[in-house]
């Protein structure tokens, strides 16, 4: 597997795992954005960034700038619904926390950022929370 499917897989079974945990308030979860109107609430692995540096003439460290999750509910003004995404997010926050090398024996990373968002899926629009995993890196060959 290439780095940024590794990322997006291991990504993805800990957001599998948390579904799991939290079967009753979140529905589906997505390796990438779904293309249709899923129910409500579900997550996804979204955006990837990816970059290289390259320390010696024989060493390349591959450098994922970051992975974001997205947790998606209906728009709503409904401080209810927001706070269940608060309580996903924070849950999944909690789960990758515990594990700082869950992407590869030989990755590590060193930020997470929560923010509020909204979106369009499947031409619908969604209001939502996304968890960015930032500072992620990985020797050649170690994951």
């Amino acid at each position: 597997m290439s780095w940024r499917q590794v990322i997006r897989q291991n990504t993805y079974t800990q957001l599998s795992d948390h579904r799991a945990a939290n079967a009753a308030d979140l529905g589906e979860v997505y390796k990438t954005r779904p293309a249709g109107t899923p129910a409500t609430p579900f997550a996804y692995v979204g955006d990837i960034t990816t970059s290289f540096r390259f320390p010696g003439s024989t060493l390349r460290v591959q450098t994922t700038g970051s992975v974001e999750v997205v947790f998606l509910t209906d728009v709503v003004d409904n401080t209810e619904a927001k706070d269940e995404l608060d309580e996903l997010a924070d849950g999944f926050v909690d789960r990758v926390s515990a594990l700082p090398h869950y992407l590869g024996s030989n990755t590590s990373w060193d930020t997470i950022d929560v923010s509020d968002t909204s979106e369009s899926v499947g031409g619908v629009e969604y209001s939502g929370v996304a968890v960015v995993i930032g500072g992620i890196t990985g020797q050649e060959g170690g994951y």
